[in-house]
């Protein structure tokens, strides 16, 4: 080693500022944040006799409906679960574009993302569907709170339950408790709606019947839904069996008096039911296989019908479509191995690709040439993960150009008027109000914001000459309403001409059914219902009101075309190998009946709850009155402990953008975690004891500012180091203080960054600034050559600084891919010491990586590092390696050139294992092989001779070539993924010789968890 280029043990500040400036996600994340909102907000909280609705100033509209229907809800979901917990927070955040709700613990509380649904709605009002639902997570928590898991309140806080929450229950049997719930509650959960177990019907009726851990796990290669629809299937169909709809509290209670029971689930089903799990689920396959065939019986036969595309290898579902001027049609598409992207399809179904699309989308719309496409998109905002908008889009396909027409808006589903001069599309409101806008197509400014009728939220609209229909959702289910224009000027300058309701007359009555995808075609309104117990085409007569079936499936549609030239139709219709494109005839001879096909499990499990539940609890009526509204303070509410250990342990959480482990510590001592109620203040403080010493740690961070800040303190995790660097003998030292108490260490590092995000049109895009600085009492004494001698300086601390930019652009990951499909990265960053200048210099370092598309499913990554001082000191910064993967040890840590390269290739190849299972135990989801090579440069070799005038030292390197082979696996049917593997490498170069501790071949052991 060269000693006047020695690279000086900063050991924790500096790797941990650069692990902030590598993974600048929060490190003091204990416990899972949902994310921010607009840090200006300013918050409100009602309280009423169960919970605190914490809401944004200006929405308390929104709060009072929220909470009347989660203290209306409350009993009648919480009844047959033995245990009802206390008072829960219950935090509503109306800037989201993304419909969702959630139950935590540690801390416990409630989050309700209030912006509803608008492209696959329920037909349930938003409010009283998460009461319903999120409700009964409420008690599925509880249970673990209480009778023998109370001690580890006591001694571990609220992550205690949490903790025996997840390790005894299976996503699939608390969601799929809750759609029961959900379900037999309303006229419209998803139980009641045919595209929620569709998939089911069609993979039976083909002979489909995967053992039922493949079910739950899913699996790469063959589709599989979702944890709440098996767990629907399999919880309906106990009831359905034991006439008991208070079954899975009995369940729970059994868990909760034996958890110590090796597999306890299994005993509890088999206690309660009567039947294990393996036979419960054979027999409801059987059962809903059977009323499914009898429900396809008494449906019209099949429309004929011819496929457009080439059969898929894959799962693949074409959506949204609609035909533009060229005679093709475009689909939105994707698949297990295909992001999501628009494309264009001739006649003969032949594809071309377009651009790249978002998941979250409306169906396309086109202007009556054809030549123009219309769809809405959810937009990320800039900085805060909590604020998303809904605008409007267009692509022009003669010009190929990509068009926002709006920015910051919150629409929903775009109509195109007869004369394509105006577009019609929802607009739901911060507040909870529902509109119906109206705009200019050319500048997109809105001429007309209509209120709509009281409680009814439209979902889609179409034209129909001066008229608009559509859709909507009430408590009664949904509908059809109608405007009309007639007489009336459409244009700037004249919005809302229509000061409320009044214009809306109702064209379809309200059922309890789900209506979709409404067009107009020849005299009729079109639009897709399971009125028949499938998502079938249904066409009603404008002037007589008389309904007729347009088309019949199997299993199920989703989007259709109508060419009205031709009087063909192309749909995209449900198979097992999903949505695809078929042309049909349209046939309007076949009336649609007016019964609405009611499936019998449903229906029996409905009036087994209904004859249960005590008829008390559905008269119950919250006195909105009551409830009790004040300011909820941020500043006040900034810390609070929810959880604590009697030992230490510490997550240092640098799971960043790139989404990196956890690693995890402990020692005896003790700890404590806190996060206010808005997830926005993180903060842990712990005392450890641990090798004859004492010490401590604090970390905070706060996101509720427009840059993140956080703080990471550590006190005596180790004695601080004496350092002697001795210029005049050419000799160096490092050293522990001997004493733990005598010389205790301190560690800060605090950090500020701006998470810029830019997700819109199939790209997840971020730019991440960052500024940090680190200080440790390290002791550095340092010896120089004078001409009578030397001298000898001493310094007690060092403080780094560092900055950062980083800025990212990524394709989405297909299901079975490994990678994205096309993306890349680049940062830049500087690190220097704030003291010892004139003996340290500083540090410049670039980093930029990339990603590639392989064969199917696989993928290539490339990336190069890059790192040089700016000027030549005796000492340098460490903290960035650039040793290849397979040097371990020493040699790893050591290689720190003050000019260096590192460039790095992958190949991800998945491999396909059958998903092969021991059935409850393990399964094996799939293996990856990733092929790797690595090689790294060191250009800072010295000129030959001492004063520079000498040939310079080629540059060193050393390599690595391996692969990583990992088994993705399941355990226990548990929802989390675990990866184990093995690394192999070979290692070579001309610099491996001065690197101690390396070996030519290494071999090392993988893990990795994913908690998501």
């Amino acid at each position: 080693m060269d000693l006047l280029k020695k690279h000086i043990p900063i050991l924790t500040v500096a790797t941990l500022a650069m692990a902030f400036l590598m993974f600048p996600r929060n490190a003091a994340a204990q416990y899972f944040s949902l994310g921010d909102d607009p840090g200006s907000t300013k918050w409100m909280q009602l309280e009423t006799p169960n919970y605190d609705v914490i809401y944004p100033v200006g929405t308390d509209s929104l709060a009072y409906d929220y909470a009347f229907n989660l203290e209306r809800y409350r009993p009648l979901s919480l009844w047959g679960i033995s245990t009802t917990g206390k008072r829960m927070p219950v935090i509503l955040h109306p800037y989201n574009a993304t419909a969702n709700g959630m139950v935590m613990w540690a801390p416990k509380r409630m989050e309700l993302l209030t912006t509803p649904d608008g492209y696959a709605p329920s037909a349930v009002p938003w409010s009283r569907h998460l009461a319903m639902h999120e409700s009964r997570h409420i008690g599925h928590i509880n249970n673990f709170t209480g009778s023998v898991f109370r001690p580890f309140t006591w001694i571990f806080g609220q992550q205690a339950g949490g903790l025996f929450f997840g390790l005894y229950q299976n996503t699939f049997m608390y969601e799929g408790d809750a759609v029961v719930t959900e379900t037999v509650l309303s006229e419209g959960g998803r139980g009641r709606e045919a595209k929620f177990l569709s998939y089911y019907a069609a993979a039976f009726d083909n002979g489909d019947f995967r053992n039922r851990d493949r079910w739950i796990v899913g699996s790469y290669r063959h589709y599989t839904p979702d944890n709440y629809a098996y767990g629907y299937l399999l919880g309906s169909y106990i009831i359905y069996l034991t006439e008991d709809y208070g079954y899975y509290g009995k369940i729970l209670e059994t868990i909760r008096k034996r958890p110590y029971i090796p597999w306890v689930n299994n005993y509890a089903y088999k206690k309660i039911t009567g039947k294990t799990k393996r036979e419960l689920h054979d027999e409801a396959v059987r059962l809903y296989s059977e009323t499914w065939e009898q429900a396809a019986a008494h449906r019209p036969p099949v429309t004929p019908r011819r496929m457009v595309a080439e059969a898929p290898r894959r799962y693949t579902e074409y959506s949204g479509g609609t035909m533009g001027h060229d005679g093709r049609l475009y689909y939105i598409k994707h698949s297990l191995h295909e992001p999501y992207t628009l494309i264009a399809m001739d006649t003969t179904g032949k594809e071309r690709k377009i651009i790249p699309f978002s998941y979250n989308t409306s169906c396309l719309a086109s202007n009556p040439e054809g030549s123009v496409l219309y769809w809405t998109e959810t937009v990320s905002d800039e900085r805060w993960s909590l604020r998303e908008s809904s605008d409007i889009f267009s692509y022009d396909l003669k010009e190929k150009r990509k068009k926002r027409i709006t920015k910051g808006g919150r629409f929903w589903n775009v109509a195109l008027s007869d004369d394509g001069k105006y577009l019609a599309a929802t607009e739901y409101a911060i507040d909870g109000k529902y509109f119906l806008v109206i705009m200019d197509t050319s500048c997109g400014k809105t001429v007309k914001r209509l209120p709509l009728p009281p409680r009814t939220r439209f979902t889609e609209n179409a034209w129909r000459g001066e008229e608009i229909y559509s859709l909507g959702i009430t408590d009664g289910g949904m509908g059809i309403w109608k405007i009309s224009f007639s007489g009336e000027k459409i244009s700037a300058g004249e919005e809302n001409s229509v000061p409320d309701s009044s214009g809306f007359s109702v064209f379809l009555p309200v059922e309890p059914v789900n209506l979709a995808e409404i067009g107009v075609y020849d005299g009729m309104i079109t639009y897709v219902s399971d009125r028949d117990g499938i998502d079938n085409l249904y066409g009603t007569d404008v002037h007589t009101g008389k309904t007729s079936y347009l088309l019949s499936t199997p299993y199920g549609m989703d989007s259709y075309i109508i060419d009205g030239e031709t009087g063909k139709m192309y749909s995209s219709q449900l198979g097992t190998l999903g949505y695809l494109p078929y042309i049909s005839d349209i046939d309007k001879s076949r009336p649609a009946g007016d019964t609405i096909y009611r499936n019998p499990i449903t229906e029996r499990i409905t009036g087994i709850a209904m004859k249960q539940i005590p008829d008390s609890l559905f008269n119950i009526v919250p006195d909105s009155s009551s409830f009790r509204k004040k300011r909820y303070r941020k500043a006040g509410h900034l810390f609070n402990i929810h959880s604590w250990s009697p030992f230490y342990f510490d997550t240092d959480n640098l799971r960043s953008l790139s989404f990196d482990a956890i690693n995890e510590t402990g020692s005896l001592g003790a700890a404590v975690w806190s996060q206010n109620h808005l997830g926005t203040a993180e903060a842990m403080l712990g005392y450890f004891y641990k090798g004859g010493r004492h010490g401590g740690a604090f970390k905070f961070s706060y996101t509720g500012l427009y840059p993140v800040f956080e703080l990471d303190v550590n006190f005596n995790s180790r004695s601080f180091i004496r350092n002697h660097i001795d210029f005049a003998n050419m000799e160096t030292s490092s050293a522990m203080a001997g004493s733990p108490r005598k010389d205790p260490s301190l560690q800060i590092a605090l950090s500020a960054y701006v998470p810029f995000t830019f997700n819109y049109g199939g790209w997840s895009k971020g730019l991440v600034p960052q500024i940090s600085a680190g200080f440790t009492n390290d002791r550095y004494k340092i010896t120089v050559p004078l001409p009578f001698g030397t001298m000898t300086e001493e310094h007690s601390y060092l403080v780094t600084l560092t900055a950062s930019l980083r800025y990212y652009q990524m394709r989405q990951t297909p299901v079975a891919a490994v990678y994205p499909e096309y993306g890349f990265g680049a940062e830049a960053g500087f690190i220097g010491a704030g003291n010892m200048r004139k003996y340290i210099g500083d540090r410049l370092y670039a980093y930029i990586y990339g990603y590639l598309p392989g064969i199917e499913n696989q993928g290539i990554k490339l990336s190069a590092l890059h790192v040089r001082d700016i000027q030549s000191r005796p000492l340098s910064l460490g903290g960035l390696s650039l040793a290849p993967r397979g040097l371990a040890g020493n040699a790893g840590t050591l290689f720190y050139p003050s000019c260096g390269t590192l460039a790095t290739a992958d190949y991800a190849a998945p491999v396909y294992l059958g998903d092969i299972s021991i059935p409850g135990i393990l399964y094996l989801k799939r293996a990856v092989l990733n092929p790797f090579f690595d090689i790294a440069f060191d250009h800072s070799g010295k000129a030959a001779g001492g004063n520079g005038t000498g040939k310079r030292i080629p540059a060193r390197e050393c390599f690595s070539a391996g692969a990583d082979i990992t088994f993705e696996v399941h355990i226990f049917n548990l929802p989390y993924s675990f990866t184990v593997g093995t690394r192999l490498a070979y290692n070579g170069g001309n610099a491996l010789s001065s690197l101690p501790g390396t070996d030519r071949f290494y071999a090392g052991f993988l893990f990795g968890a994913s908690f998501e």
